[in-house]
């Protein structure tokens, strides 16, 4: 409420005005209520679903389909062409590894007549 001081100010008492004091436990719903419980995400969506006629809900599932191709299309192409950029800088840097996809052929040998080459400390 609000009262009136010096002509000008304004003076307001921060009441709560649904029941409950301070300290006290809140009231259960939106109407104070006990009981009235909030409805859930997913009750409302779809209560909200069942107001539209079919061909609303039709257009709304095919967009959420190319939506979700868009995304899931953009996500592939986007990671093929990260792992086309790491191969390249993998196969220019020094000292890098080159993908193995083939078979491994042999490209050189020696021939030893003695069964140790060489002894690694």
């Amino acid at each position: 409420m609000a009262r009136r001081r010096d002509g000008a100010a304004y003076s307001f008492d921060l009441v709560p005005d649904d029941g409950h004091e301070r300290g006290g436990s809140a009231p259960d719903g939106p109407g104070g209520a006990p009981g009235d419980a909030v409805p859930s995400v997913l009750e409302r969506v779809v209560a909200r679903l069942r107001g539209r006629t079919r061909r609303q809900r039709a257009v709304a599932a095919g967009a959420a389909l190319v939506a979700a191709l868009a995304i899931g299309s953009g996500v592939a192409i986007t990671s093929a062409v990260q792992s086309r950029h790491l191969a390249e800088r993998l196969r220019t840097a020094p000292g890098g590894v080159v993908s193995l996809p083939a078979s491994i052929t042999e490209t050189w040998a020696l021939e030893a007549e003695s069964g140790v080459l060489a002894v690694l400390p």
